[in-house]
């Protein structure tokens, strides 16, 4: 039903929050593949377009600025197992530069960390 489905989602965004500074280190190959597809810039924020391929589909992952978490962005693996979302990222955090860093789960339901994705203006 769509109640459980709801409440399924909400246990993953919980398990991310909670579990994402004890994931291990990035496997290799990654289980997770990430990149910075694009980055648009206004006046008070850059965009970072984030996609991520590897995740079980209906699973969600989650793109946060490394030592910032206020900028957090959940997305949702599609039945190919890709994900995207923008994150905007306030100019004052972003101008010297930044590391995204990404974690879904895996089929398993493990957090799991994508590779850093280093950034510089």
């Amino acid at each position: 039903t769509l109640g459980e489905k709801c409440d399924a989602l909400r246990a993953q965004r919980l398990s991310l929050f909670r579990d994402a500074g004890d994931a291990p280190a990035v496997s290799t190959p990654p289980i997770l593949a990430c990149e910075i597809v694009g980055v648009r810039s206004s006046e008070r924020a850059f965009h970072f377009e984030v996609a991520a391929r590897g995740g079980a589909p209906g699973n969600l992952a989650m793109v946060t600025v490394e030592g910032q978490g206020v900028h957090t962005q959940i997305l949702a693996f599609d039945s190919r197992g890709e994900a995207r979302c923008t994150l905007p990222v306030f100019r004052a955090v972003a101008e010297s530069g930044l590391t995204l860093l990404v974690f879904g789960l895996d089929r398993r339901g493990h957090v799991v960390r994508g590779a850093p994705l280093p950034w510089k203006p």
